[in-house]
C-alpha cells in the first residue's frame, strides 16, 4: 500500500493514476467504520453459531445436501 497515517487521517496514492485520496479524515469517521465492522462481525458470528434467519438456514441446508450428494 502506498499511503501514510497522520493526525489528519490516512492518505493513499494510487500507483496507476498517482491521484491522492484521503480516508478517515476525523475520529468520528473511524468510530463509525469501527462500529459498522462490529455489527457485521456480530451478524457473521450469529450465522456461524446457528442463530440464523430463514434464508441462511435454507442456504446452509442446500450446501449440506449438495456436499452429501457430491461426496457419495
Amino acid at each position: 500500500m502506498h499511503g501514510t497515517w497522520d493526525n489528519k487521517g490516512a492518505r493513499h496514492v494510487s500507483r496507476q493514476t498517482l491521484k491522492p485520496q484521503a480516508y478517515f479524515a476525523d475520529v468520528e469517521e473511524i468510530t463509525e467504520v469501527t462500529e459498522e465492522t462490529k455489527r457485521c462481525m456480530d451478524m457473521i458470528v450469529k450465522l456461524i453459531d446457528g442463530e440464523v434467519v430463514d434464508w441462511a438456514k435454507n442456504i446452509r441446508a442446500y450446501v449440506r445436501e449438495r456436499s452429501k450428494t457430491e461426496g457419495s
